[in-house]
């Protein structure tokens, strides 16, 4: 995170239950992340939904990456390899393909990250 936050702002976009917002905001909190914004999404509403677009978005579940992918102007969108979405295979007919990358550690999104910075 503090490799990211030299090459640009970070905003973090999370989907939590309403009882976990607090110890969320807490957790963050003690990890001292540099961050610009913040959005705790509760009610299920796309990532998507929260403006402005971002230029490059990471995320581990792969529906939120086919929507940021189809409904951002991001110039990737990056799915962080999980044992729980490793099943995941890019649909490259769908809009926004073309944008999705898979990456397997920190280090490979940062060094993404720098090509575009």
């Amino acid at each position: 995170m503090k490799q990211l936050a030299k090459l640009g702002e970070l905003h973090i976009f999370t989907h939590r239950p309403l009882n976990a917002c607090v110890d969320t905001l807490r957790w963050l909190g003690y990890q001292e992340f540099r961050i610009s914004g913040m959005n705790i999404l509760h009610n299920e509403r796309p990532k998507s939904s929260v403006k402005p677009d971002c230029d490059v978005y990471l995320d581990d579940k792969p529906e939120n990456i086919a929507d940021l992918a189809m409904n951002t102007n991001a110039n990737f969108v990056a799915l962080m390899r999980r044992p729980m979405n490793d099943y995941y295979q890019f649909d490259h007919n769908v809009a926004g393909a073309t944008k999705m990358i898979r990456v397997g550690s920190w280090s490979q999104f940062v060094r993404a990250v720098e090509v575009i910075a």
